[in-house]
């Protein structure tokens, strides 16, 4: 198997152009990537089948004696020599135009055909309606669009951000063959330089990016540029993070949907979602009310807009997404749930985590916004065409004649020289964890002092890549506060950098330095102090590192009297508000009082011109006869007019009596 070659720090060779991948030049160069990488696989295992033999046929012991003639015929006959005419005839069908493998490249002779008999995907036909490698060059266009030039702050920030990401992107490169269209399009040339095409590793599925041969990661490659160059070839990203959405579909560069939703789902300076504060306690307040019913909506939004582009992700020939963990389940169903959709006719469309043209984004995107989705599309997309010294110009110099001549004639990929500085970027992904690791990982502040004590300055331990995702000690420890206490990921991170000197302006295999790592204000606070102590010389900060600013104690000092003067006026305005607040409400007491004499006053007053005596004081003391009801409430009386009584006597007689003061008073007038 042949491994990867990557490279996600420095890209090495000349640029020469930049391709889209669907456009239909990159198609015809993923083509003269696959065949190279496969006549290097052949000629190589030639070369193996010559010196060690061919063990994978099974040899049965024969009944017979044969002479020892009969059986080399028989070995010739099964494996003909490279001179022999067999070979002869596969190099002319190779080089010839009219060969079975350019015009039939499904054909049963063609190299194609091979790569899909071993159960590898198969290209697609695309001879008919693709000219030759040097009119393709000649007649087409670079990119089926115009790209918008920058004109305002927003576009110029876009464009920094894709530069920023090319750069620091990792890339498969595939040797290309000496082509007579590429020495005409590049001018000023150099004999001694051969070309490369480089890709975004993260275009390759997981199988092939660790198992796969060069050929065969070209083969897929080439199968999906053709599917993005046909109509309806689609690309679909969709990010999702701390209750945003962003989402587009495009077509040869071209947004044809998009959408972006956003809701409330973390609470400011907590980090993390209200489900995930959930599991560990279920607060009643009005927030994470408000928090649940967000991410709920968010969930229903994001599904609902998946049914909309259902057609759109049913073509799409790959599906760009970044989420967290956590969220996974808003994009992504079992295989269970997807059926139970599709059966009740739901409009919930939901991503099968077994689709095989689901890529993750290799790196962070910030939020998920329009702008950053169309800066993923642009990054994915980008293929670089490079050149590369050639093999013989890059042996080193203390190598013998006879080394160098084997090193030429060898069928290898890509050979390059590396930096010092930079090897740590190269090392497997599956580099095991040292003590260093470990105790970064667990928060074990001890043990890594301890350690640390052993470590020379400067050594190249301390920045050792580990893990799947070649995180170094410093990545882990920034890392650990989901489950290690804040302080003592502080701790350790403030240990690596100050005693150790830790580069933090390494990146890991998503391309995210330390800093990035760090979830909690604690470990950014040790960052920036280790950044005022080490000074600004000794690494690049800003952007490398991307720490924030210096901090240092005069600034914490600060701060915390600043947030000291910020608590004493919020008690002050509370503090006076409460008194205002009581001030109203003596105000509103002082004035129902008065309004309740005013009344008193006035239902005497009118006693008095009903000819009743002052009422004594008492709910169920009866208005005419000023008789205390005992064992009844107010309520409970009898009523005419405004009055309660204690019998029906009193009743009538009040009402003789209102009625002659009534006649009286008319008699008057």
């Amino acid at each position: 198997m042949a491994s990867i070659n990557q490279d996600s720090s420095v890209h090495s060779g000349r640029l020469i152009h930049h391709l889209a991948l669907y456009d239909q030049k990159c198609v015809l160069l993923l083509q003269k990537a696959y065949e190279k990488a496969k006549e290097q696989e052949d000629l190589a295992e030639r070369q193996r089948q010559i010196e060690y033999g061919d063990n994978t046929v099974p040899v049965l012991p024969s009944t017979t004696p044969q002479n020892e003639d009969a059986s080399e015929s028989s070995d010739d006959e099964d494996f003909p020599p490279l001179g022999s005419s067999d070979d002869a005839s596969d190099d002319e069908s190779t080089h010839s135009e009219s060969s079975s493998v350019r015009s039939d490249p499904r054909g049963g002779t063609s190299q194609l055909a091979t790569v899909a008999e071993a159960g590898e995907e198969e290209p697609l036909d695309t001879t008919e309606r693709v000219p030759p490698l040097a009119e393709a060059f000649t007649k087409l266009s670079t990119t089926n669009r115009k790209k918008k030039q920058p004109s305002n702050k927003q576009q110029k920030r876009q464009a920094q951000f894709i530069k920023q990401h090319l750069s620091n992107i990792a890339r498969t490169r595939f040797p290309l063959p000496p082509q007579e269209a590429l020495i005409d399009l590049i001018k000023g040339t150099d004999v001694r330089e051969e070309y490369q095409l480089c890709t975004p590793s993260s275009l390759l599925s997981g199988t092939l990016m660790k198992t796969a041969t060069l050929a065969a990661q070209a083969n897929s490659l080439m199968t999906l540029s053709q599917t993005l160059h046909a109509k309806r070839g689609y690309v679909v990203v969709l990010l999702l993070q701390s209750g945003r959405f962003a989402g587009g579909v495009f077509e040869w560069g071209n947004c044809l949907i998009h959408r972006a939703l956003q809701h409330y789902t973390v609470r400011k300076g907590q980090g993390k979602a209200q489900s995930s504060q959930d599991q560990q306690r279920r607060p009643k307040s009005v927030g994470s009310q408000l928090r649940r019913s967000g991410e709920q909506a968010l969930k229903e939004d994001v599904r609902a807009t998946l049914h909309d582009w259902k057609g759109f992700i049913a073509d799409a020939g790959v599906v760009f997404v970044s989420c967290p963990k956590t969220s996974r389940a808003t994009l992504f169903g079992t295989n269970e749930e997807i059926a139970t959709i599709s059966a009740t006719g739901s409009n919930v469309f939901l991503l099968s985590k077994d689709d095989p043209r689901i890529r993750k984004v290799p790196f962070d995107v910030g939020r998920p916004t329009f702008e950053n989705v169309k800066v993923v599309h642009e990054v994915l997309m980008d293929v670089e065409i490079r050149t590369i010294p050639s093999k013989g110009v890059m042996v080193e110099r203390n190598q013998e004649p006879g080394q160098i001549q084997d090193d030429v004639s060898a069928p290898a990929n890509v050979v390059e020289v590396k930096a010092k500085d930079k090897m740590e970027t190269q090392l497997a992904i599956d580099l095991p964890l040292t003590q260093i690791h470990d105790a970064c990982r667990d928060g074990n502040l001890t043990c890594l002092l301890d350690l640390l004590k052993t470590i020379e300055e400067g050594s190249s331990d301390i920045n050792q890549p580990a893990g799947y995702d070649c995180m170094t000690p410093l990545h882990f420890a920034a890392s650990s506060t989901e489950k290690v206490d804040p302080v003592t990921a502080a701790a350790c991170v403030s240990a690596l950098l100050i005693q150790a000197h830790a580069n933090p302006c390494i990146l890991d295999a998503r391309g995210r330095p330390p800093y990035f790592l760090a979830s909690h204000d604690k470990v950014r606070e040790a960052f920036r102090k280790s950044r005022a102590v080490l000074g600004e010389d000794f690494c690049d900060w800003d952007g490398d590192a991307k720490v924030g600013p210096p901090l240092t104690d005069e600034d914490l000092t600060a701060r915390k009297e600043k947030e000291a003067e910020k608590k004493r006026r919020k008690k002050a305005r509370l503090k006076e508000k409460k008194a205002k607040e009581n001030a109203q409400a003596k105000e509103m007491e002082e004035r129902r009082k008065a309004e309740e004499e005013a009344k008193q006053q006035a239902e005497e007053a009118k006693r008095v011109r009903d000819g009743l005596a002052p009422k004594p004081s008492g709910s169920n003391v009866c208005d005419y006869c000023q008789k205390i009801c005992k064992g009844k409430k107010r309520n409970q009386m009898f009523q005419r007019l405004d009055y309660k009584y204690c019998s029906s006597d009193c009743v009538n007689n009040h009402k003789r009596e209102l009625m002659a003061a009534a006649a009286m008073a008319r008699f008057v007038s």
